[in-house]
């Protein structure tokens, strides 16, 4: 009890929460959401004992676990209520990482700015107009950080996840940004997520690796919505490359809702090439797959005008 044995009833808190998080990770609907709550309030009375004064690694840890817990529950809200559950996960990762400096604790540093940077990228998602461009560089700024310390060589998995994180961040940060440097902010994500590729190959971590080449195809495919001429035909062939890769391993049989979103992107993207005849054959297959789509019979129909 807490009365008795405060520190111990602490962990045992903190435990709780970390069982309640891969609970709802494993659970669905309104019983992963009750999870997620459960977990948060067991992370705030482990914080009641866990003060920074007395107890400053302990305090940093369960900040840490309780904003990874209100990032996960955001993802399971709505509205208003996702904006608060992101805006109290900044804040406890910034309270954590008061304690987890990166001279004294650089890989406990490293994870908690990736979560820093996902909870504010998340957070952009909610705002508008400077406000989201403000909250991106932040995370840009965060999952930089985090990469100083996850290295490839010694965590070559976090840092291919970060670098991951990296390429989603500069891409939605692009998405505000005009001009040349809205440009760069898409060759970086291109360049973050090839170096993830480095470590995501298809032989180990096939579904990494698959996803990554379609994150990759996007950022190719938004430089070739900025980019004009032989410029703009190289980037679509790359990203061409990129989704084909990605649905040797998110096949229709096994992954059907990631086959079909990859299949609609490689479709977009043969029809900006004007590639018509692949973009049938594409638009032909989801056709068959979804036969009730009334927007992929359309542009069966309009294509095969165009043959």
């Amino acid at each position: 009890t807490r009365e008795e044995l405060p520190q111990f009833w602490a962990r045992a808190q903190n435990n709780l929460s970390l069982a309640l998080r891969d609970l709802a990770e494993r659970s669905e609907g309104p019983r992963a959401t009750v999870y997620l709550e459960q977990a948060v309030g067991a992370c705030r009375n482990a914080l009641e004992v866990y003060t920074r004064a007395q107890l400053p690694r302990y305090w940093a840890t369960t900040q840490g676990n309780l904003g990874a817990a209100l990032w996960y529950l955001a993802g399971r809200s709505e509205g208003p209520q996702a904006a608060a559950y992101l805006e109290q996960a900044v804040s406890a990762f910034r309270n954590a990482l008061e304690v987890q400096t990166r001279a004294q604790l650089p890989q406990d540093w490293a994870l908690t700015q990736n979560g820093l940077g996902l909870a504010l990228r998340d957070l952009s998602w909610r705002s508008e107009g400077l406000e989201a461009v403000a909250y991106l560089e932040q995370a840009v700024g965060a999952l930089r950080s985090a990469l100083e310390a996850c290295t490839r060589e010694q965590l070559p998995q976090d840092w291919a996840m970060t670098q991951c994180n990296l390429c989603l961040a500069l891409r939605n940060l692009a998405g505000w940004t005009k001009g040349v440097q809205g440009t760069a902010y898409l060759e970086q994500a291109a360049d973050a997520c090839r170096n993830a590729l480095e470590v995501y190959t298809r032989a180990q971590l096939p579904q990494n690796w698959a996803k990554t080449e379609n994150n990759l195809g996007l950022a190719l495919l938004d430089l070739a919505g900025r980019s004009e001429g032989s410029k703009a035909a190289g980037y679509l062939e790359q990203a061409v490359v990129a989704f084909k890769e990605a649905l040797d391993v998110l096949t229709e049989a096994s992954l059907p809702k990631q086959w079909s979103e990859t299949m609609r992107l490689l479709a977009m993207t043969y029809e900006q090439k004007q590639d018509w005849a692949h973009a049938l054959e594409t638009y032909e297959r989801l056709a068959h797959h979804y036969p009730d789509n009334s927007s992929f019979r359309a542009k069966v129909e309009e294509l095969s005008k165009r043959q």
